[in-house]
């Protein structure tokens, strides 16, 4: 069973399970009952090892959604799969349409518009 988290900054801190609640809850937004949050992190945590990074941590708890099997935990593993990515791509930075468009005009992707800043 998990006991420790690898944060994605390197440092390990003991696991904690009042966190997961939040993930869920977020997750579970317009889905109603029909997705048992609780049931899912237990599985996912009591077949894990000891230790475990945060990133190895949300893969699990994506793949445990998708083993429901259903529209509902489908959808939630999205959820949780979107944020994944949103790490792995910008970190803790989450840009600004901005700073998106700059980005995407600068490898051709996107026209150069006038608009202002404000």
């Amino acid at each position: 069973m998990l006991e420790s988290i690898i944060k994605r900054d390197g440092h390990t801190e003991p696991f904690t399970p009042s966190k997961l609640p939040q993930w869920g809850e977020w997750a579970a937004q317009s889905l109603g009952d029909s997705v048992d949050w609780p049931s899912a992190v237990l599985e996912t945590v009591s077949s894990m090892s000891t230790t475990a990074t945060s990133r190895e941590l949300q893969q699990q708890l994506i793949r445990t959604c998708l083993n429901f099997d259903t529209w509902s935990y489908n959808r939630m593993a999205g959820r949780l799969y979107a944020t994944l990515i949103r790490k792995d791509l910008y970190r803790n930075r989450r840009p600004t349409v901005l700073d998106l468009h700059r980005k995407l005009q600068q490898l051709g992707f996107m026209e150069m518009l006038d608009y202002s800043e404000s």
